[in-house]
């Protein structure tokens, strides 16, 4: 087992112990958003609640790990990209 493995597991069991877990709807705002299309969505109603959800920040300019994240986001699509097209974004 790696030293992440332990790490993990060690998070785990004291995440197990909290009395009072926040609901993921106190963990996220319902923030407005728009796509690059022009459609108004909420985030955590519209996107995130009972979905796995996939989240990319990206900046204008950035000389480090950009392409490869972008690149890596391009498979997950490339792979899932039926499932997204019930979506309208």
């Amino acid at each position: 087992m790696t030293s992440v493995d332990t790490n993990r597991r060690r998070l785990l069991s004291i995440a197990d112990k909290v009395a009072n877990p926040a609901k993921l709807s106190d963990r996220f705002s319902d923030h407005p958003l728009q796509t690059q299309h022009g459609l108004d969505y909420n985030f955590y109603t519209d996107l995130v609640k009972e979905r796995i959800t996939i989240v990319n920040f990206f900046y204008t300019a950035c000389n480090g790990i950009c392409l490869s994240t972008t690149a890596n986001l391009l498979q997950v699509h490339s792979t899932f990209h039926q499932r997204f097209e019930q979506y309208p974004w």
